[in-house]
């Protein structure tokens, strides 16, 4: 049996050249390196965050919706760092 989230990871598109994450519900991550740690932000800010999330019938400001921010950021988080290790693992191999 396979829970709700089964495969999320194929609803993510990583562009490491373009050092971002777009999720096919429209929701895109920046990543940026600041002081040698990877930080993500989503595109737009706040008022991009607030909008996407009630256009997915989310209240920014209660628990589900933070909840739901806080997963759609993990999900970026998790999919950025994977296709990034996996990039450098094919390049070490050659």
């Amino acid at each position: 049996m396979v829970g709700k989230h089964y495969q999320w990871h194929k609803k993510w598109r990583v562009d490491l050249a373009g050092r971002s994450c777009a999720h096919e519900t429209g929701a895109v991550v920046d990543f940026s390196c600041v002081a040698g740690e990877w930080v993500g932000a989503f595109r737009g800010g706040n008022a991009a965050v607030e909008a996407w999330l009630v256009s997915h019938k989310f209240n920014p400001h209660d628990a589900n919706g933070r909840a739901r921010l806080s997963r759609i950021m993990k999900e970026a988080s998790n999919a950025w760092a994977w296709q990034k290790n996996k990039n450098q693992s094919e390049k070490a191999k050659t």
